[in-house]
């Protein structure tokens, strides 16, 4: 089990082994799949001599990773919690000369998922600077990046780079051009063909000064920039503010648009977009109004050509591995990202 103490909450009290210091009673909580653990504040030791100098906090885990932060008798939050965890939180009161005098218990849990989804991508509260972190000089920009547990490859796409780019919450942050821009390859990290997950991703605050796509989404089996078989959704073209849909079924073969969707203008509202996939199919779907990311896997509200499913590969139905979510970003604007799989 992991231990993580620390030590909080100094007094003014003195010395005094001899004394007595009894804990308050011990408390626990349990929630339910998907829930949030709350806070916990711990009840006052009976210390009739003032002997209490500080408490050293710690966590043992029977399941998971979750830590605490906070001081004295709190409030500790909770922080690296999922679903299936459970433990103990220790609050030890101590002297002057760090000798333990009593401890306070406090036991946590969080259900395990049971036919729910599991999450292949969820940055929904990462807070991650690619610009001055990781990379290859370690110190940010282009090359390697790990973030929330994936490998993620940063191409500056042969520019300066842009001036922004970085997660504050779970929300992507990207201030560039056709000549500062940043194109993020998000290896999944394991082989998809076999079982069915869903993408979905929304911009917002899009701006459009050069006149062509703000940011393209890619699903496909390989990282390159336009590389084969990948579903691509477009957040504006060439034409106009509008969202499209198509299929790459190789590197040097024209591009096959499924539908340039009826939307309002991207760049005056927020607009999301979800790719279904299974094997070599896929089913897209989009919306608008919101850039918060649903959490059920489920499509969205308007089904790309009538709710026809699309197949990579030319048509051929073959399963095919298209583990790589790419985020080719152009213009400014902010981003969310997410995938899903079905818990087996």
């Amino acid at each position: 089990m992991a231990h993580s103490p620390s030590v909080t909450g100094s007094t003014s009290g003195g010395g005094g082994g001899d004394s007595i210091v009894t804990p308050p009673a011990a408390t626990s909580q349990a929630v339910a799949a998907g829930g949030s653990l709350a806070a916990v504040t711990f009840g006052t030791f009976t210390d009739a001599d003032g002997v209490i100098d500080n408490y050293l906090v710690g966590v043992q885990n029977s399941a998971g990773s979750a830590a605490v932060s906070g001081s004295g008798l709190g409030a500790y939050t909770f922080g690296s919690t999922a679903d299936g965890n459970a433990g103990v939180v220790t609050l030890t009161a101590r002297n002057a000369a760090n000798q333990p005098l009593a401890t306070a218990v406090h036991t946590f849990s969080i259900a395990a998922a049971v036919g729910g989804l599991v999450s292949l991508l969820d940055w929904s509260g990462t807070t991650y600077d690619f610009l001055a972190t990781g990379g290859t000089s370690g110190s940010g920009g282009a090359g390697a990046h790990t973030v929330g547990g994936l490998s993620v490859d940063l191409d500056l796409r042969s520019t300066s780079g842009p001036t922004v780019l970085r997660l504050v919450s779970g929300v992507l942050e990207y201030e560039g051009s056709m000549t500062a821009r940043g194109q993020l390859m998000i290896d999944l990290g394991v082989d998809v063909s076999s079982f069915s997950f869903t993408v979905l991703c929304s911009v917002e605050n899009a701006t459009r000064p050069t006149g062509i796509s703000t940011a393209i989404l890619y699903v496909g089996e390989n990282t390159g920039h336009n590389s084969g078989d990948q579903a691509q959704f477009l957040f504006g073209n060439s034409s106009d503010t509008k969202l499209m849909m198509r299929e790459n079924y190789g590197s040097a073969t024209a591009f096959t648009t499924l539908e340039n969707a009826t939307v309002t203008d991207i760049t005056s509202t927020p607009t999301r977009v979800c790719c279904q996939m299974l094997g070599g199919a896929w089913q897209p779907s989009y919306d608008q109004g919101t850039a918060a990311l649903p959490t059920n896997g489920a499509p969205l509200a308007n089904r790309a050509d009538g709710g026809k499913q699309q197949f990579g590969t030319n048509y051929s139905k073959t399963a095919e591995n298209r583990k790589y979510v790419g985020l080719n970003l152009i213009d400014t604007c902010d981003v969310r990202i997410a995938a899903y799989r079905g818990n087996t």
